[in-house]
């Protein structure tokens, strides 16, 4: 292995010299360079007796590459890069869904069937759930860049990275704007909803809202990324998750039933979790 002449002239040169022998470049260079790391900003070429075989151009980003007959070209980030955002992105849904159910049996005075989530960001142990908010917005924005970086081109490229960090924004502005007593939660607070809402509590109840929104219509757009990857299944499964939360959330408002509600974040986060761990039909691939 030994460098490429700088001089643009010689380079010329070399690649005719590859092309006048008949070299098949592609094959070839799949075989000699297997396994050996590249790195720098600088041109390579391989030796067979006194003939080069083929000249690769190294990038300095280390993206993946793709080999031709005389060059090794960028085609997207690597893996590696794409793999701890979606696997932060992945994650965020059964945090959030864990943290939430365990103070929700643990916390006294606090109804699943009727107390929303968010009512756990009050009283001496709400900032518990403010910091689960606002963690899981933070891994859900990280899942939104790896999701933008995995899907490539093609449906869901656009809009499946935007929705899923609106979702993030929404609870991470969900933790830092907390609602109004409610309920008689915390315990000791009046019952029934209160008659006017504060600023804060205004900006809490818009939030989950947005998010709910945001989760439905990324399911639905996402099931035509999996439709296009020919994953058909998981297509229809996200289909029906995306309209469970849109109904079982809308529901919940109107009804005043949060068991609704609870029924909707668990399926909804559960099968987020679905998407950004295999978004595409190859996560190694250039995506579609």
């Amino acid at each position: 292995m030994s460098s490429f002449s700088a001089n643009p002239l010689a380079r010329d040169r070399q690649r005719r010299a590859v092309a006048g022998n008949g070299f098949a470049g592609n094959g070839i260079a799949r075989q000699m360079i297997s396994g050996i790391p590249f790195a720098g900003d600088h041109l390579l070429w391989c030796g067979h007796g006194a003939l080069p075989i083929i000249d690769m151009i190294v990038l300095r980003r280390e993206r993946q590459i793709i080999v031709t007959d005389t060059a090794i070209r960028p085609t997207g980030v690597r893996p590696a890069e794409r793999r701890p955002a979606l696997n932060a992105g992945a994650a965020a849904g059964p945090l959030f869904l864990a943290v939430a159910i365990l103070q929700a049996v643990t916390r006294p005075g606090f109804d699943l069937l009727r107390h929303p989530v968010s009512l756990l960001s009050l009283g001496d142990l709400g900032w518990l759930q403010i910091a689960n908010f606002i963690a899981t917005g933070l891994l859900f924005l990280a899942g939104a860049v790896g999701l933008r970086r995995s899907l490539g081109a093609g449906p869901a490229s656009r809009w499946a990275p935007i929705l899923v960090g609106t979702l993030g924004v929404a609870l991470v502005v969900g933790g830092v704007f907390t609602p109004d007593p409610a309920l008689a939660f915390p315990p000791g607070t009046p019952d029934g909803r209160p008659a006017t809402m504060s600023f804060h509590g205004t900006v809490h109840a818009i939030a989950p809202a947005v998010g709910f929104v945001a989760l439905a219509v990324a399911c639905f757009v996402m099931a035509r990324r999996f439709s296009a990857d020919g994953r058909r299944a998981t297509a229809v499964t996200s289909w029906i998750v995306g309209a469970v939360v849109f109904v079982l959330s809308g529901a919940s408002n109107v009804t005043g039933q949060m068991g609704l509600l609870w029924l909707a974040l668990v399926v909804g986060l559960g099968w987020s979790a679905v998407m950004l761990a295999r978004p595409a039909a190859t996560v190694s691939g250039s995506g579609r």
